[in-house]
């Protein structure tokens, strides 16, 4: 029996290690963002604001509870009265109910405000995740010119040693050999850099200078491309498009509660007196009711301010919705085409670029070709898929910021 604790105790400290080596997905990393105790902060704490504002606007008024005296000093005697009162204001217009529901649209458009940042934070996520994939990528690529290189320079020693070449070849790969380490040393330094800002979103440490890979993915968007029209109809339903139009809802509303404000607000009084004059104690009711004129304000200034703020943001929204589409077509166009660039060039020129360096070296091993061509070939690879990763880093960008306008994690 305590061999078999033994081995699940083995094998559960081997899936946490393996765990803890695995690298970092796409998903993965923008769930422990928005999984952070700080966001989650945020996001409850303005949600609860917002809430507690709706509330408030919907309830009734405090009833006020009063008590007065008044005496009166007689040279015979005094006179003393005593009144206790409550009284309740009773909003008769429908202004109550009308400006609750307003507060409950501001509570909807705090809320789509939240939903839009937490977009823009995975939108950054996102682009600090790519950016190590991206230095990830480029690592690969000088550790593996310089490994090429370091190579080269081993053949080269034995042929110099054997006389067939002058020490110039060994010395300009081993000039070019350098190059290599100090491009793969700064590649090295940037990736460390990408590394520290995406664990500061995550809100976890990852391992740096391993070699490994720190993050898993695609660098390349999906091909073929979505549709555009899918992107053009989701806009509708973006947070900010909606915070806009829950917004101009609710001063729609308050437009209205103020539009009433023709109606007086009725308030009753009720309560109880008591007289005490020389020959006694009397006790009876008081009942009142009073309501104000509103013959000077009526509410126009709240009507007229509530009406052009309902306009402004309407035209905002209009002028929110066509800047989106046209930067959602434009961008749907940049990713297409980057992606569509980026796979033809790795095609066309990284693929020849690999054969060249094939063919040069074994030219060069036969006498066929001198240094200087083999050098080229190798650094012609290596600018080919440096090339290659520019192209797909810009397709990536341009995709993540049309999903950050039209929704998509793709």
């Amino acid at each position: 029996m305590r061999g078999v604790h033994a081995w699940c105790v083995l094998l559960l400290i081997g899936s946490v290690r393996w765990a803890e080596a695995a690298p970092l997905s796409e998903q993965e990393a923008v769930r422990l963002a928005l999984g952070r105790p700080a966001v989650r902060d945020v996001l409850e704490g303005e949600a609860g604001i917002a809430e507690g504002k709706a509330r408030g606007a919907g309830l009734w008024n405090n009833p006020v509870l009063s008590w007065t005296r008044e005496q009166t000093f007689e040279k015979t005697a005094g006179v003393s009265e005593d009144v206790v009162a409550l009284s309740q204001t009773f909003d008769l217009s429908g202004r109550r109910g009308l400006r609750s529901d307003a507060a409950r649209w501001k509570a909807r458009s705090a809320g789509s405000r939240m939903a839009s940042w937490t977009r823009d934070l995975r939108t950054e996520v996102r682009r600090r995740f790519y950016a190590v994939l991206l230095g990830q990528r480029r690592v690969e690529a000088a550790r593996d010119l310089t490994r090429r290189l370091a190579d080269l320079s081993g053949v080269v020693a034995q042929r110099e040693a054997a006389g067939d070449i002058s020490s110039y070849d060994r010395k300009r790969v081993q000039r070019e050999h350098a190059g290599a380490r100090s491009l793969l040393d700064a590649e090295m330094t940037t990736l460390s850099e990408d590394t520290a800002r995406l664990s500061a979103l995550v809100g976890s440490g990852i391992q740096d200078g391993q070699e490994e890979p720190m993050v898993a993915g695609e660098l390349l968007p999906v091909y073929p491309p979505e549709p555009l029209e899918p992107f053009l109809d989701s806009l509708k339903e973006t947070p900010a498009i909606q915070a806009l139009e829950q917004e101009a809802r609710a001063y729609d509303l308050e437009t209205r509660a103020a539009g009433r404000g023709w109606v007086p607000d009725l308030t009753i009084t009720a309560g109880y007196k008591t007289a005490a004059p020389a020959n006694g104690r009397f006790h009876g009711y008081v009942v009142g009711a009073s309501f104000p004129l509103p013959f000077v304000d009526s509410d126009q200034g709240a009507a007229l301010s509530g009406e052009a703020r309902a306009r402004t943001i309407r035209g905002r929204l209009e002028l929110e919705k066509m800047e989106a589409a046209g930067e959602v077509t434009g961008l749907w166009r940049r990713s297409s085409r980057l992606v569509e660039a980026a796979r033809r060039y790795r095609t066309d020129a990284v693929d020849l670029a690999a054969d060249l360096v094939s063919i040069a070296e074994t030219a060069y091993a036969g006498g066929e070709l001198g240094v200087l061509e083999l050098l080229d070939a190798h650094m012609g690879l290596f600018e080919a898929r440096s090339r290659t990763l520019d192209l797909e880093w810009k397709a990536r960008q341009a995709r993540i910021a049309l999903d950050r306008l039209a929704g998509g994690d793709r």
